[in-house]
């Protein structure tokens, strides 16, 4: 195709995309309400597919009005092949095309979909008649991901499935701010949790009224996944190994799992790979903002990177679409949940770390860390009876003296309680609780 038939279909999207506007019934997320655009910055939305980037793009073009704003997807089919000189046409086509005084407020989705785009989005932002908002479903687009030439250039903003509260609020379901666990609505939001451990919190799915059709959908997610940011990104011939591997991962969530048992799992069934293979994998999906994982609490970087890492899930919907298995799993669904919220705090501050704590034989879910000291111990157990209570706090009570850390938290299903002992607070509360007093 030559490069004026590119350009006549850029500006036809562009046209298209201006006289649709964004859509009336926007669900509005908690972090539109404070993301803004800055000056002279590349401002990027980074998370997997599916979470809501665009329809948060949207949000900002009613926030600054939609006749300064342009807005474009680079996954869009009429697009073959994006390469930067179609980025460096946006710019003269808008000014060509329309009446508009700067500034110009231009928002550019999937943006890793073309290579090289570092450089045109570090020379467009340094334009004062430019605001340029960016958004992809790679870890480049982060600020540990981006590339050199735009490092200190950018403002990551990272969107993940909804938080409880966000739940609530598309399902138009009001709960009191305060005593809530005395409420009589406790039985209606208990049940509603119940459905957001199960599904999740991908917009559509939460909206989706028929449990066949959300499975379907995640199934559906789950494959474009593997074909868009895994098979064609990064140029995968061993489609069956990548699958594969993906699926035992997702099959061992909130579990401690090593390449070299993954490898040993996959040849039993009669799949070759090699460990190397099966890194490089991993490396990927985690890029893809599907999986993500906590290593062992340890002050040797050789340990951590040597014992074996707790593998979990982005949303708790691919969960329940790729193993079918909630019932029997709901603990491993409580501790997948409370990793992501954690995870929601860790990946915006390069300060904090999360990891697990394993020591003779006891173990605890999660050490979050900051440069100085362990700020928190977390247990989760959602059955808490008494046969595991001791159990239980006794782990804890060994990671505090181990780590000197005095804020201990075990996560149940729906048990409360303070305990004191050997001089230090142990605090219990029901997840669902947890998640809605989160300030994410």
């Amino acid at each position: 195709m030559s490069q004026e038939n590119k350009k006549e279909r850029l500006k036809r999207i562009l046209v298209e995309s201006k006289e649709e506007g964004a859509p009336e019934d926007l669900e509005k997320r908690e972090v539109g309400k404070k993301l803004e655009f800055r000056k002279k910055k590349a401002n990027t939305i980074a998370g997997m597919r599916r979470t809501g980037k665009t329809y948060l793009m949207f949000q900002l073009m009613k926030k600054v009005g939609e006749e300064k704003t342009f807005y474009i997807n680079f996954e869009d089919e009429r697009i073959i092949r994006p390469t930067v000189e179609d980025l460096s046409n946006l710019l003269p086509l808008i000014k060509e095309t329309f009446e508009i005084e700067p500034p110009i407020y231009l928002l550019v989705d999937e943006i890793q979909n073309v290579e090289g785009w570092e450089k045109w989005a570090r020379r467009i932002s340094e334009k004062s008649e430019v605001i340029l908002m960016l958004s992809g479903s790679s870890s480049h687009l982060t600020s540990q991901g981006i590339a050199t030439s735009l490092r200190g250039r950018t403002l990551t903003t990272y969107l993940f499935p909804l938080n409880f509260r966000e739940f609530l609020e598309f399902k138009e379901i009001e709960y009191p701010s305060e005593n809530i666990e005395y409420s009589q609505k406790k039985p209606e939001l208990r049940r509603h949790f119940k459905e957001y451990l199960k599904y999740g919190g991908l917009p559509e799915i939460v909206l989706e009224k028929s449990d066949r059709k959300k499975m379907k959908i995640l199934q559906e997610y789950f494959s474009t996944v593997v074909a868009r940011d895994l098979v064609e990104r990064h140029s995968i011939g061993k489609i069956e190994v990548l699958e594969n591997f993906i699926k035992l991962l997702v099959n061992n969530f909130s579990r401690r799992i090593s390449f070299s048992k993954a490898q040993n799992w996959l040849s039993s069934m009669g799949i070759k790979t090699s460990k190397s293979t099966l890194i490089k994998y991993f490396k990927y999906v985690k890029e893809s903002f599907f999986l993500f994982d906590t290593t062992i609490f340890s002050r040797s970087v050789k340990d951590r990177e040597q014992y074996p890492r707790k593998i979990y899930v982005i949303d708790n919907g691919f969960i329940t679409a790729l193993t079918e298995r909630f019932e029997s799993s709901r603990g491993w669904y409580s501790e997948n949940k409370v990793a992501v919220n954690l995870y929601r705090k860790t990946i915006t501050d390069p300060k904090k770390e999360l990891h697990y704590w394993r020591k003779d034989g006891k173990e605890v879910d999660f050490v979050v860390k900051n440069s100085t000291n362990t700020e928190k111990l977390i247990q989760v157990c959602s059955e808490i009876h008494e046969q595991n209570k001791e159990r239980e706090v006794e782990n804890l009570l060994k990671a505090s003296e181990d780590l000197k850390c005095k804020n201990l938290l075990i996560i149940t299903d729906d048990y409360r309680d303070t305990k004191e002992v050997n001089g230090k607070q142990i605090v219990f509360q029901p997840l669902w609780q947890w998640l809605l007093e989160r300030k994410d």
